[in-house]
């Protein structure tokens, strides 16, 4: 019987996948989209999780009273989020037009840009290292800062796909990634941040270029890029330390010596599911539901604890105190999972609530690339907290949201006062990053977008 569960978490996981892919042939969404990005997380940290663990039998840590049953509840609560959340993504509602009232003004062109992943770089060494220190600020300062690191990392892939041929743009793409990849490692434990710029290279060189191209032109240079940001991340899953006081020499050396095979499999193998299922299996008993947590603890999640003593936890610092584990780490939370988060937070209201929601922010964003394709100044910064966007359906859904907002307006601002700066100084703005309808007649219909 758990076997049949984990066919259908695998059925899902195809289904989702074919629908991704035959609308990036449709050329109705790019294969990189917002929508994709989350949905690629759903499928990672929700469905084949899941369905290793009622393949092996091995839940994880937390006991789990009736794993077949809870697991029927978990895929009709999944599921019915999954077809709320395409049904108003498909339709638009709740965007309100928002993708039409923003005016980037005009883009840099190559040379300005490669200027301007410079100073991205810059900027969020100033944050990394320097305004993070400020009381109250500081920890706003270290999400600005992850933003401001892959927006220098995807910055310098948009330059480079244009001119892959070009040494220096080359040599910029892999400065920029590595000095970004050093900011982000410095004194750290999560992964999203050094997902974020992986997936930050792979946004820029696609959107740069590897867009207007068929998937199988694009699919060698782009399956490269993530190969190498994949090693790059299972090496630091295996070699992470809960002290991020270690030197960021020591990292590095741990990385080089790191079990690639155990850390792309921790990669695969997540938790989530596990915590999920427990969730289910403890509320509203023993545990009551906190109604709309995710959503309140996004809200006040900037709010610094030292105003707010009383300022509400993570769901994922909660069920620490919940659960009967003991000898847990100093800071140590549980993935709740995107399924755990609609359960606690009252599911009657939850599912609904929060597939709309999050289905219209994220078809706002999409619709920006849609409206501005070619346009770095709007497409670079959607791409900066992508590890955060994918990292949502594992939890913390609420804190996620609020960070990878953070860092694309961020991006976003940064971006556009570099650019008007670099104008002022006599750089001519592209001619090419126009609107989309400006567009549509340049491209061959399967390389174009819908209007």
């Amino acid at each position: 019987m758990d076997h049949m569960l984990a066919w259908v978490c695998l059925l899902m996981t195809a289904g989702l996948a074919a629908y991704m892919l035959k609308q990036a042939r449709s050329g109705k969404w790019p294969l990189l989209s917002i929508r994709n990005v989350f949905l690629a997380g759903v499928i990672i940290f929700q469905l084949t999780s899941a369905a290793m663990g009622y393949f092996t039998g091995m839940f994880g840590e937390l006991p789990l009273s009736d794993p077949t049953g809870s697991g029927y509840k978990y895929l009709m609560i999944l599921s019915t989020f999954l077809v709320l959340f395409l049904a108003v993504y498909e339709s638009g509602w709740f965007t309100f037009n928002l993708h039409n009232r923003v005016n980037p003004g005009g883009a840099p062109t190559e040379p300005a840009l490669a200027m301007m992943a410079v100073g991205c770089l810059f900027a969020a060494a100033v944050l990394r290292l320097v305004l993070i220190f400020v009381p109250v600020f500081g920890v706003l300062a270290q999400i600005m800062a992850f933003g401001m690191a892959s927006m220098a990392a995807g910055t310098a892939a948009w330059v480079w796909a244009r001119r892959p041929a070009n040494p220096v743009y080359a040599l910029l793409l892999v400065a920029m990634f590595l000095g970004a990849s050093g900011l982000v490692l410095y004194q750290a434990f999560g992964r999203r941040e050094v997902l974020s710029v992986v997936i930050a290279v792979l946004w820029g060189a696609y959107y740069g270029r590897f867009r207007l191209v068929s998937l199988y032109r694009a699919a060698i240079p782009l399956t490269v890029l993530a190969l190498v940001g994949f090693v790059l991340l299972a090496a630091f899953t295996d070699s992470r330390s809960a002290d991020k006081n270690v030197p960021i020499t020591q990292t590095f050396k741990r990385m080089a010596e790191a079990d690639i095979k155990h850390g792309a499999y921790l990669l695969i193998a997540q938790d989530a599911p596990n915590c999920s299922l427990w969730l289910l299996e403890n509320r509203p008993n023993p545990f009551a539901y906190d109604t709309l947590h995710s959503l309140k603890y996004a809200l006040v999640h900037p709010v610094p604890r030292i105003f707010w003593q009383n300022k509400p936890n993570s769901l994922g610092a909660e069920m620490v105190t919940q659960t009967i584990l003991t000898d847990r780490a100093e800071g140590f939370t549980f993935g709740p999972g995107l399924v755990g988060h609609l359960v606690n937070d009252n599911p009657w209201l939850s599912v609904p609530i929060y597939a709309a929601l999050i289905a219209a922010g994220l078809r706002i964003l999409d619709n920006l690339i849609r409206r501005f394709p070619t346009h770095p100044i709007v497409i670079l910064p959607i791409g900066v907290a992508m590890g955060e966007i994918i990292a949502m359906p594992r939890g913390e859904l609420g804190a996620f949201a609020f960070r990878a907002m953070t860092s694309m307006v961020t991006a976003y601002v940064g971006a556009k006062v570099v650019s008007k700066v670099m104008l002022l100084f006599g750089f001519r703005p592209d001619p090419g990053a126009v609107e989309a309808s400006q567009l549509y007649e340049a491209y061959e219909p399967a390389e174009g977008y819908e209007g």
